[in-house]
């Protein structure tokens, strides 16, 4: 089960909208994720802190 800790380096999740993505780093600034078709994003810790609570209750983030 997930909850508000950061994840680990090649953690893999999936969002509501069914795309997936790998956690590629973490650091000070956040995290680094990126998807399959190569797009890479940085989640401000908050921001993914506030992703996985929201996604926990309605299932979204799934980890694999």
């Amino acid at each position: 089960m997930l909850n508000s800790q950061l994840p680990g380096i090649d953690s893999r999740f999936s969002n509501v909208n069914g795309e997936h993505f790998t956690v590629i780093s973490t650091g000070t600034k956040g995290i680094v994720i990126e998807y399959q078709d190569g797009r890479v994003e940085l989640v401000t810790k908050p921001d993914w802190q506030k992703i996985t609570i929201e996604n926990n209750l309605s299932s979204g983030l799934i980890s694999s």
